[in-house]
């Protein structure tokens, strides 16, 4: 990747090794090795995504608009500053992700804590008990050699009252480390929870993100139901970054992953897939799923307001129905390509 953006820069010459020596097809370099450059970084973006669903959405994002902006007729400055970003953003991300990391990782102790305190406290208890036991064994030892049988019996009422309230203490005290238990043990679930669902939303739109769509897709195939999914994908949604810039771009696509939402039955899920992709699951065969398309068709595309602005936003929804023993790829290669025979139709 080096070489690639050092040649798109001018500073190295590849697969030549003098003047005149680049041989045939060598004009069409630079637009291979651009579109390999742009690839790669791309590919950055994937792998955070496959990293950290959550944490590698922002920058798959921003991996995509830089390779976007990389067009053929590139200059030096635009690939110097498409470098710099990359950079930076590898950067910033592999701190976020520390931090994330660190979170989580300090989330998992705390709970281990949790149970190593109350592990502790029930072993101290148990010992102390087991020697107040000791103690009253020892006692009756002693009163089986009385031969005065009312002090005896006045000896072994006293040392039942002594066992009846170590009984007691020991209820209490383990009713109550149970108790504290199970409200620190809940407290950690609910952080725990909590942690999970965020880690599951898009954080733009607050839709599931891609992570939690290929949990529901899997969990659909593992139960053998019928369902669909449709894939959709805002048409030239980048002529709308590049003339009015990313903050309304962003708005588009939040205001866009509502109406998206709405359009959906309380069955089906919807939920961002990256960038300005989208992916519905829908339980249903492909009949009904193509009817539920037109519908949801009709309901997102058409005048969006950012302030003053308005915008015409369509888009293309490809469906696929879920054919028992395929992969989730396969499936979804399927509504890819049933989402681009509709964007562009023969």
């Amino acid at each position: 990747m080096i070489l690639i953006g050092e040649y798109l820069r001018g500073r190295k010459s590849v697969g030549a090794s003098g003047p005149g020596q680049d041989g045939p097809g060598a004009a069409h370099a630079p637009s291979a090795l651009l579109a390999a450059y742009r690839d790669a970084i791309e590919t950055m973006g994937r792998c955070g995504v496959e990293i950290s669903s959550a944490e590698g959405a922002a920058l798959l994002e921003v991996m995509e608009t830089v390779s976007a902006n990389l067009e053929q007729d590139s200059t030096e400055e635009s690939v110097s500053r498409a470098g710099k970003k990359v950079h930076d953003q590898l950067i910033a991300w592999g701190h976020g992700m520390a931090r994330h990391l660190e979170h989580r990782t300090s989330e998992v102790k705390e709970m281990l804590l949790v149970l190593a305190r109350s592990t502790q406290r029930a072993g101290e208890r148990d010992q102390r008990c087991a020697r107040h036991i000791e103690a009253i064994t020892h006692k009756l030892h002693a009163i089986a050699s009385y031969d005065d049988l009312p002090l005896m019996r006045e000896s072994i009422l006293a040392a039942a009252e002594e066992i009846r309230k170590s009984i007691s203490t020991i209820l209490d005290e383990s009713n109550a480390e149970l108790s504290e238990l199970r409200a620190q043990m809940a407290a950690s679930r609910d952080r725990l929870q909590e942690a999970e669902r965020v880690a599951s939303l898009d954080s733009l739109t607050q839709l599931p993100n891609r992570f939690a769509i290929e949990k529901e897709i899997a969990r659909r195939m593992e139960e053998g139901r019928p369902f669909s999914i449709g894939l959709i994908d805002i048409d030239d949604f980048k002529t709308v970054n590049d003339n009015h810039g990313h903050l309304i771009g962003d708005e588009i696509l939040r205001q866009f992953g509502g109406e998206l939402r709405n359009s959906l039955r309380s069955t089906d899920v919807a939920g961002r897939w990256g960038g300005d992709e989208w992916v519905m699951v829908l339980d249903c065969p492909l009949a009904a799923a193509q009817k539920l398309v037109e519908r949801v068709s009709t309901w997102v595309c058409g005048n969006y307001l950012v302030g003053a602005l308005r915008l015409c936003v369509t888009a293309s929804i490809g469906a696929a129905e879920y054919v028992p023993g395929e992969t989730m790829q396969q499936l979804l290669k399927r509504a890819d390509e049933a989402m681009y025979r509709r964007k562009r139709p023969q």
